[in-house]
């Protein structure tokens, strides 16, 4: 199946619970960084992909202290965070997440 087939097939979970075009547009947009950087691969387990809040996808440590890892956001519809640091991504990083309006920081550092 290609990224687009995975993308799609993520998101048919999301439109059944009638969630805000914001929600679904930061699901799609996650999605896509996901699959085109290889997150099979990243070897952390976060909670990316599953079916609760974007903002819920991460570490649980918080932005602001040690090893924040995942989405991160200032509102429920608003990621304002992505860090993906030390995890491997591979691939190309998608025009995409220039759809994320709330986005200030976007660490995808080797480590």
């Amino acid at each position: 199946m290609t990224n687009l087939g995975l993308v799609i097939k993520r998101l048919n979970c999301s439109f059944s619970n009638k969630q805000s075009t914001r929600t679904i547009l930061n699901r799609y947009v996650l999605a896509v960084l996901y699959y085109a950087t290889g997150g099979d691969d990243w070897g952390q387990e976060f909670g990316y992909l599953q079916p609760w809040s974007v903002c819920e996808w991460n570490n649980g440590n918080p932005w602001g202290s040690d090893n924040p890892l995942g989405i991160y956001c200032a509102t429920q519809s608003s990621v304002q965070q992505i860090r993906l640091l030390g995890l491997g991504l591979s691939g190309t990083v998608p025009w995409e997440l220039s759809l994320l309006e709330s986005l200030v920081v976007l660490d995808l550092s080797a480590g």
